[in-house]
């Protein structure tokens, strides 16, 4: 097995890595948005969250994570996975 085939598969099975921990915040945003508002109340400070606003921030961060795992605009969505990720 050549080298860049190992960087590849390697970069692949990262990407699915942070793809299936991230959507586990994400799922939580869609299945118990009224958990994930209490979160975003105790941890970021930032109370008032609806159901509505959660579960839309879920829905967009579901689309988000699909263009990341398949690798759709590279240059937007790894920087915003990196972002949501790190916040």
């Amino acid at each position: 097995m050549t080298t860049q085939r190992r960087i590849t598969i390697a970069l692949l099975l990262l990407r699915l890595s942070v793809f299936v921990v991230m959507l586990m915040w994400t799922l939580d945003k869609l299945i118990r948005p009224e958990h994930a508002a209490s979160v975003f109340e105790k941890y970021y400070f930032v109370g008032g969250l609806g159901r509505a606003i959660t579960f839309t921030l879920g829905a967009l961060e579901f689309v988000l994570l699909v263009g990341f795992v398949l690798g759709i605009a590279k240059r937007y969505t790894y920087g915003a996975v990196q972002f949501v990720s790190a916040a």
